[in-house]
Order: structure tokens, then C-alpha cells, then sequence
């Protein structure tokens, strides 16, 4: 999601006193705008000019909401990237006749899937289509079939609520996918709706956070780890079940999504994230309350998976390298400093790590692991099978 940048003058002037900009409400030659949460930066003087760089935590394009007006929405629509090789949907349908020299095209949207994760919030995957003509005479035409998902409530919702079931469910999308994907564009709706049609109102949202990268990420077939038609008969179930966890397993569940992520290219820390993420799945969601040591707790959490294993003692092995790797790295202690594993060794020791946690977050929402491990060439890679 790229970040705008604007340029305002306030009148009357800004003066030395200190007023409140923590709301900037404004309009720009095309809509109204409002930035929320807004926080000084650089002040720059030349002359009798005066300039002065804010930070807004949101962008609200389409509205100026009063300085103590509360912003909330009836729904969220946002898009996130390579949610068409997710869904796997097209509905383009093209037919050449040799014989008489006619090529046809057609175009029918797909309907919409609709998952109702509650009795007052509605999840639907809706699809648009663009198309473009050359100028006269025709000669080139195009037809882009594009995909997004609305989250839809019965009552207001902050801008919170639905930033967080966005990230929630593009890391859903990143999983399936094996890939680091983020949101393109968010659109929120300030009213509700009328006899189940559109929404009336909308308004672009920008948030800080979430930047999109310049390098779109690759999507390869043979790392896919599901798609919508693989589970499209229990879509509901996975979808509910994900959120549910990852609302009581939010921190483990983000620290292995950053270390999946394009941002971080340090091993070392990447592997520490992951240590922690593990250490908090096992403590909060595999053995609830348990306090063992961590060559113990990644010993236990691994034996589920041993399929990616040769034998128990290639679990030992692992589990001692990835503890005493841990410990080094997080103290320093030099004593350790023999146990742990080399430079050469740390990134497929971290990729193991990754797999296993992939592995149980597929498992707590029903897919099957097994039949992946068997299939999939990217993750007997990470397993080193």
C-alpha cells in the first residue's frame, strides 16, 4: 500500500504556540481528507516560510470527520497481492474457430463466495472486471479480471477491527500461498447498507505499517501449499478457525509471518523469531501452562511431525542443535559457544524450524499435512527430506 504525501498551508499561519494537529482535516483538489493520529516530524524555515512534516497513523480519503468525531465503518474492502492465484477462479472464456477465422471471448463475473463468520460479520470474496479498447480503429482489446475481499458488519466497527481481520487474513493468504504477500488497498464504508446492495459511502484508507514492495512476490506452483478449490468445501471452517486462533495465538503467529517476510535478511535473527514464535505456540496452544526446557519443548513439538523425520533420534539431534543455537544467540554464553551450529548449518537449521511451525498452523485448521509433506518439493526441501 503506497503512502501518500500531500502539502497543506494553514491559515491562518502556524505561530510559535503549539496547536493541536493530532487530527489534520483538509481537501485536496479531488475530495476531502482527513489524517488521524497525526505526529511532528522535520521543521524546516526559510524566510518567512515555515514547513513542517507530519506522520499520520491513518489517511482518510473521501471525508473530513470532525476533530472528535469517532471513525468507524459498516464494512472494510481491501485487496491484497496474488489473491487471483489463491481463489484459482477465472471467468474468461476464450474459443478460436480455425475453419472460419474467429477467435471469441467471453466474459461471465464469478459469483461471490461468502463465508458468515458470525452472526454480525460477513466475509465475501468478490470479483470486477476492467476492459480497455485501443483507439479507432480497434485493435487491441483487453479484459482484466480483478479480486478483493469485503469484511461486512451489522454494527460500526473502528478502523482497528478491520485492520487487524485484514492482516489476519492476507497472513492466511501468505501461508496458503508460501509466499510474503501484503495489502494493496483498503476501502472503508462509512454506512450501512441498504437491502443487501452496495454501499453507498465510501472512503480510501492509508495506514502506516503495511508498505507494498516495488518487487512483487513470486508465486511458484509447486510451493503452494492449498488454494480456495482445495478447500471450497469447508471454507468456512478453516477461515473460522483461523481467526479464532489467531486471536489467542497472535504474537507466535506474527513473529513467524516477519520471519517469513522480504523486510529481515539476517539469518540469525530470523531464526531467533522463530525460536520465540515456537516457544509461545508450545506454552499457550500445544501444552497450555507447561514450563520445559526449550530442548524438551522443541523435542515435543516436533514428535507429531515425524514423518519429517528419519527416527527419534534424529529429533533429539535437531532439538539439542536448535536449543543450544537458541541460547548461544539470545546470552552470549560462551560455553555454548562449541554446541551450537556454524554459519553453514544455521539457515537450513531455520528452515526446519519454519516447516515445523508451517506444519502445526495447517494442522489447527484442518489441512493435511501429511499428504503435503509427500507433495510438496518446497517443503521436504525446508525438512531436508
Amino acid at each position: 500500500m503506497q503512502t501518500p504525501e500531500m502539502m497543506f498551508t494553514f491559515e491562518p499561519p502556524l505561530e510559535s504556540e503549539p496547536i493541536d494537529t493530532s487530527r489534520i482535516i483538509g481537501h485536496t483538489l479531488r475530495s476531502p481528507v482527513t489524517l488521524d493520529g497525526c505526529i511532528q516530524g522535520d521543521v524546516t524555515v526559510a524566510g518567512d516560510t515555515k514547513k513542517i512534516t507530519y506522520r499520520s497513523n491513518y489517511t482518510y480519503f473521501g471525508h473530513r470527520y470532525s476533530k472528535n468525531e469517532e471513525i468507524s465503518f459498516y464494512g472494510m474492502g481491501f485487496s491484497v497481492e496474488e489473491l487471483d492465484q489463491w481463489l484459482w477462479i477465472s471467468g474468461i472464456e476464450s474459443e478460436r474457430d480455425i475453419e472460419n477465422n474467429t477467435l471469441s471471448i467471453n466474459y461471465r463475473q464469478p459469483d461471490d463466495i461468502t463465508v458468515n463468520l458470525n452472526d454480525d460479520t460477513e466475509l465475501r470474496f468478490g470479483f470486477d472486471m476492467q476492459l480497455s479498447n485501443s483507439n479507432l480503429p480497434v485493435t487491441e482489446s483487453t479484459i482484466i479480471q480483478s479480486s478483493y475481499i469485503n469484511f461486512i458488519c451489522n454494527k460500526p466497527e473502528s478502523i482497528e477491527y478491520f485492520q487487524n481481520k485484514a492482516f489476519q487474513l492476507c497472513n492466511f493468504l501468505s501461508l496458503a500461498l508460501d509466499a510474503s504477500l501484503t495489502i494493496c488497498s483498503m476501502v472503508g464504508y462509512s454506512s450501512p447498507r441498504q437491502n443487501d446492495s452496495n454501499f453507498r459511502e465510501s472512503v480510501r484508507v492509508y495506514f502506516q505499517g503495511n508498505t507494498q514492495s516495488e518487487i512483487l512476490p513470486t508465486v511458484y506452483r509447486h510451493n503452494v501449499l492449498f488454494q480456495y478449490p482445495d478447500i471450497s468445501d469447508r471454507l468456512d471452517s478453516v477461515l473460522k478457525k483461523w481467526l479464532e486462533y489467531y486471536e489467542s495465538l497472535e504474537t507466535a503467529f506474527n513473529l513467524y509471518f516477519l520471519a517469513s517476510s522480504r523486510v529481515i535478511h539476517y539469518v540469525d535473527v530470523k531464526f531467533l523469531w522463530l525460536t520465540q514464535a515456537l516457544e509461545i505456540f508450545y506454552r499457550d496452544g500445544f501444552q497450555k501452562g507447561s514450563n520445559h526446557g526449550y530442548k524438551k519443548m522443541i523435542k515435543m513439538i516436533s514428535e507429531p511431525l515425524l514423518s519429517c523425520f528419519c527416527s527419534n533420534t534424529d529429533i533429539d539431534e535437531f532439538s539439542a542443535k536448535a536449543a543450544h543455537t537458541r541460547h548461544y544467540l539470545t546470552h552470549h554464553n560462551l560455553k555454548r559457544a562449541s554446541k551450537k551450529v556454524d554459519d553453514r548449518e544455521l539457515f537450513p537449521l531455520k528452515l526446519k524450524l519454519q516447516a515445523i511451525l508451517k506444519l502445526h498452523m495447517l494442522r489447527l485448521v484442518g489441512i493435511d499435512t501429511e499428504s503435503l509433506i509427500k507433495h510438496n518439493s518446497q517443503l521436504r526441501h525446508q525438512l531436508n527430506l
